[in-house]
């Protein structure tokens, strides 16, 4: 699937088929529910970092937490906003910057327009 990307560093490449490497895939969305059901929830850190959220292969919803694992089972549980999948990207260069983090965060909401948070954004 071709898709828009945005450079998240230098090396680091985010399209709607998951994050690059050097031209290689480093991740692909996951299905939540599935994480759930099988009981691989701690493969999702528990770290600070940017979450997607994805319905039927469209991102949907763009998200910073300080503890990804804990806020990606709050909208599980919620179930306020429609999605089947979930990517996220945790880094040591938000450390303590989370003005960065926020940032990162708008810039990829105004890049990609995520239906979710432009409503949200809109009300």
């Amino acid at each position: 699937m071709e898709g828009k990307e945005w450079l998240l560093d230098k090396k680091i490449k985010f399209n709607l088929d998951g994050f690059r490497h050097h031209g290689k895939v480093i991740g692909h969305p996951l299905s939540l529910a599935d994480l759930i059901k099988n009981d691989l929830k701690r493969v999702i850190p528990d770290k600070e970092g940017v979450y997607y959220l994805f319905n039927k292969g469209e991102l949907v919803y763009i998200g910073i937490s300080n503890d990804i694992r804990k806020r990606l089972f709050q909208h599980y549980k919620e179930k306020l906003k429609d999605f089947d999948n979930v990517l996220w990207f945790c880094s040591d260069r938000f450390k303590n910057d989370r003005n960065k983090l926020i940032k990162l965060e708008k810039n990829l909401i105004k890049y990609y327009k995520p239906i979710y948070n432009i409503h949200h954004s809109n009300n």
